[in-house]
């Protein structure tokens, strides 16, 4: 398992770009397996915008199954 975390003072968009950062990490560390994304209250609400291709990057778009195997949310 692995923590994200993010700067309390991000915009969302901001923050789901660090996500997409991070997860991109996590599939090299792993021989791209797509990892599932587990997250709870403000972070599911970063989790889903990330999946829905809402962050800020240059290359914003929703993730392909390839890249994210699924996303469950607690308490958003």
């Amino acid at each position: 398992p692995y923590t994200f975390r993010w700067k309390s003072a991000q915009r969302f968009q901001d923050a789901a770009a660090s996500l997409r950062e991070a997860v991109g990490e996590v599939r090299d560390r792993h021989q791209g397996k797509a990892p599932v994304l587990i997250a709870h209250s403000f972070g599911g609400l970063v989790a889903r915008m990330y999946a829905q291709g809402g962050d800020s990057s240059p290359a914003a778009s929703a993730p392909s199954e390839s890249e994210v195997r699924g996303v469950i949310t607690i308490g958003t």
